[in-house]
């Protein structure tokens, strides 16, 4: 497993680099949308995964951040995340997502080919009710639908 350095730029955006100094991850946040953005570079482990999204969980904690839709760019993801899909659908998503209100995710499909069908299998067992997951394949068609839903969701308060 290589280490991951977490560089933060609060209170809205912090990377994370590999040993050699890449930029392996970007997170960012938006307030008057209630949207975080997290953009993914390069080939991950298990173990390196889980790292980020515990790190996404605790910095949105620890800035209050009031995230209600996700949209997250893995175009440039390299490789199988196999190892990683019943982590995030048994632990991550019902501990850290859906209680803190997270309502919406918007992906943008892998472009390589093994990462694309770790995405499919992801789908194939994603079942998580109040929490809705799309694919796009564009971040384009992402930010559009997510921002979409989230109008929808705001009409929809009682007043």
């Amino acid at each position: 497993m290589t280490n991951l350095t977490f560089l933060h730029t609060p209170p809205y955006q912090f990377t994370a680099e590999n040993d050699f100094g890449y930029q392996v991850f970007h997170y960012s946040y938006t307030p008057e949308k209630c949207i975080c953005a997290m953009r993914w570079r390069g080939f991950f482990l298990a173990e390196e995964i889980q790292a980020i999204f515990m790190e996404v969980a605790r910095f949105n904690v620890e800035y209050k951040l009031k995230v209600v839709g996700v949209l997250n760019d893995m175009q440039r993801v390299e490789g199988s995340f196999h190892d990683s899909i019943e982590w995030f659908l048994t632990q991550f998503v019902p501990q850290k997502v859906v209680p803190n209100g997270i309502k919406f995710s918007a992906n943008v499909k892998p472009k390589n080919f093994y990462a694309s069908l770790s995405y499919d299998e992801f789908l194939e067992h994603f079942e998580t009710p109040h929490y809705e997951n799309r694919l796009f394949n564009t971040v384009e068609e992402a930010t559009l639908w997510l921002e979409t839903m989230l109008a929808d969701q705001s009409k929809a308060k009682p007043v």
